[in-house]
């Protein structure tokens, strides 16, 4: 008896673990895709002015991802 709830704790324990891993790396993957969308973002031209490429680029992207929807 003590061995089953030994091995179910240990199982939850894994699927916990599991779990809180997937979510690290879907965090991690977030934030490295928002700090590379940043960094185009705020790029400049050697006058300072702000690059519009990315910026239409990422205005593209979002009018195709709600046209989906």
């Amino acid at each position: 008896m003590y061995e089953q709830k030994r091995e179910k704790k240990e199982s939850t324990r894994i699927e916990m673990e599991a779990l809180n891993q997937a979510k690290t790396e879907e965090r991690e993957k977030s934030e490295a895709r928002r700090k590379s969308v940043r960094e185009k973002m705020f790029k400049k031209t050697h006058a300072g002015q702000p690059v519009m490429k990315y910026r239409i680029e990422h205005i593209l992207e979002t009018i195709e991802k709600s046209a989906k929807n």
